[in-house]
């Protein structure tokens, strides 16, 4: 129920991005649309959900409220693209679905692997119950998802707003960009449970931090081949760190467990030697499955970047607006990408 609670939550907001994407970027390409359209998304399912609470407090009804707007606009953005076709009832063909996915096959060959990845390592690092009835947690998660762990269940139950620290005495109000956790605490508000609330939101996230990289990366470098090449190298890289693991082994091969301890010891992953000072990091295993802050930082700064330089290659005044309004919201949802 948990998951379909946090599924059920989350697909108006990122409808209501991708239609408002179609509407106001009429002249993109569909992949361009659904990219910027899903950061738009997130950045709604963040920001109308705390607009609401700072009047009502963090409860279910304000989660609700926060809908009414969203769905509202879906429905005046299907009517706008209905008006657009000349009044025709807007019905997908099989044929029409065909010839996008065909249009972007790169697109897809690219993003749907590294979601798969992505998907894959989040589940199996995150809030995994043993036979003890513990919640357990990856490596790479070890000290970040206790903190928003208890970020977001502590602004579920507090229902204060902005929210305050739950370890520290007396009310001190959070300092870190709260937004990240707050989208989590909105499903499981509303019934969902901490594990489900926590990885949906991420999901969606991670979905479209890979769609609009690669659609960045194909307006910047003017190619399809070269975007892909480019989005697979920034996700799947860590750099030539492993090198540095081959000499050390090269040097002293014969003691005793040194090569699964390079492979698999705490924070001695082949590409971050710490002891030397390199860290050579992964940004998915690092970054956007640890760091919730940057994956939803990422999500809402790629858009925000394309529709920049786009808009002020083809002096669109719609491109800058949003990209305009996106930006103003970072601040609360990941300082360093504002």
């Amino acid at each position: 129920m948990g998951w379909l609670i946090s599924v059920a939550y989350t697909l108006p907001y990122m409808a209501a991005g991708i239609l408002a994407a179609c509407v106001a970027l009429r002249n993109e390409g569909p992949a361009e649309k659904v990219a910027v359209g899903s950061g738009m998304g997130l950045f709604l399912m963040m920001w109308l959900p705390a607009l609401a609470s700072l009047a009502m407090g963090f409860t279910a009804l304000a989660q609700a409220v926060a809908l009414i707007p969203c769905l509202v606009f879906i429905v005046f953005a299907i009517k706008v693209m209905r008006s657009r076709s000349g009044g025709s009832p807007l019905k997908p063909s099989w044929d029409g679905l065909k010839a996008c996915l065909l249009r972007e096959r790169t697109a897809l060959f690219v993003v749907a692997p590294l979601t798969a990845l992505f998907l894959i390592l989040l589940s199996s690092h995150s809030l995994m119950p043993d036979g003890s009835g513990n919640l357990t947690v990856g490596q790479s998660t070890y000290g970040d998802l206790s903190l928003h762990a208890g970020l977001i269940t502590s602004i579920s139950e507090q229902g204060a707003f902005p929210p305050m620290y739950s370890l520290v005495s007396g009310e001190v109000p959070v300092g870190y960009p709260f937004l990240c956790d707050s989208v989590s605490a909105s499903p499981h508000t509303l019934g969902a449970g901490l594990r489900e609330a926590y990885m949906v939101p991420m999901a969606f996230a991670a979905f479209a931090v890979f769609l609009c990289a690669f659609a960045f990366f194909r307006m910047w470098l003017r190619g399809g081949g070269r975007a892909a090449f480019a989005t697979v190298t920034f996700f799947v890289g860590g750099g030539f760190g492993f090198a540095y693991f081959l000499d050390l082994y090269k040097a002293d091969p014969s003691a005793p467990g040194k090569l699964q301890a390079m492979m698999e010891g705490f924070y001695t992953t082949p590409t971050n030697l710490v002891d030397k000072g390199v860290y050579w990091v992964n940004a998915i295993a690092d970054l956007m499955i640890p760091q919730r802050a940057t994956l939803f930082g990422w999500a809402v700064l790629i858009p925000c970047l394309y529709l920049l330089i786009k808009g002020l290659r083809v002096k669109g005044g719609a491109y800058l607006t949003i990209a305009g309004v996106m930006a103003g919201g970072l601040p609360l949802i990941h300082t360093h990408s504002f």
